[in-house]
């Protein structure tokens, strides 16, 4: 005679599930689960492990993040710019989502998050008010580095100014789009950039282009989320993963290759009709 060990195996498995979880065995769960204290130490040792075994890169990017979103708890409320109807938070946040909708890879999106750190921890916090930050991509860019984001979305931050400076050498119409208070601050800006070889390096790159045009377009007070509450842009704590991710340089790809070329095509959407423009968001 054989025996069936199977069918001692599977008793015994059953019989451990009650003992453990206190639940009645009819092949299914047949009453909610109770938190008894086995199943309360279970959870304990759980959440211990998960602190002890939590990876240092993780670690470093929620503390990158937690800092990031505190400076912004303290001066996000405060206007973009003085011809600018809109929130600092705000402005980021619909950067970011902005660039989300167009496909762009993460490591983008987390750059235009990020773009105007440098304005919540430069010392020039006052010439912000009157005309523009010059120093605040520096600022922001080196906050970044020190916490270990990738060189594209340094870069991006550390030269998303001087994208604008090549957009306006280039485009006529993107200069006359400009508000009056960025004309006033390009010379400016363009002096910072008369090192040639930092001009020509980054001339041909559709990246920073396409990332000033997410900054350029993310001034709508329809969409800023503490100017209209009613507002779909996702909140800062949702790109907490996202941030996780790029750090550990898990970035997802960009969604549609195309990106570079739809940001323009948006924001000569929102040039010729900003009203249009915001309805489109909304949708």
């Amino acid at each position: 005679m054989v025996a069936d060990f199977s069918s001692k195996r599977n008793f015994f498995n059953k019989n451990c599930l009650k003992k453990i979880f206190s639940l009645n065995w009819n092949g299914r769960f047949c009453r909610p689960f109770r938190f008894t204290w086995r199943s309360k130490m279970i959870f304990f040792l759980l959440t211990v492990c998960s602190a002890l075994f939590a990876s240092p890169i993780e670690e470093r990017a929620n503390e990158a993040f937690n800092e990031f979103a505190e400076a912004y708890a303290r001066h996000g409320h405060t206007q973009y710019l003085p011809d600018e109807e809109i929130t600092q938070l705000g402005h980021i946040l619909e950067a970011a989502h902005i660039a989300t909708m167009l496909g762009a890879p993460e490591e983008v999106v987390v750059g235009l998050l990020l773009h105007d750190v440098g304005r919540m921890f430069a010392e020039e916090d006052e010439v912000e008010g009157n005309a523009a930050h010059y120093s605040h991509d520096d600022v922001g860019a080196d906050w970044a580095e020190k916490w270990g984001f990738p060189p594209l979305t340094c870069d991006c931050i550390r030269n998303h100014t001087l994208a604008k400076v090549l957009l306006c050498d280039e485009d006529p119409e993107y200069y006359e789009a400009l508000s009056p208070i960025s004309k006033l601050s390009l010379e400016v800006q363009r002096k910072k950039f008369s090192d040639r070889r930092r001009l020509g390096v980054w001339k041909e790159s559709d990246t920073f282009k396409a990332f000033r045009l997410c900054d350029d377009m993310a001034k709508l007070r329809a969409l800023d989320p503490l100017l209209s509450p009613d507002t779909t842009i996702p909140s800062l704590e949702s790109y907490r993963d996202m941030v996780i991710r790029v750090i550990s340089g898990k970035g997802g790809a960009a969604t549609n290759p195309g990106w570079h070329q739809k940001a323009r095509d948006w924001h000569k959407m929102r040039t010729k009709d900003r009203a249009s423009f915001e309805r489109f968001l909304h949708n």
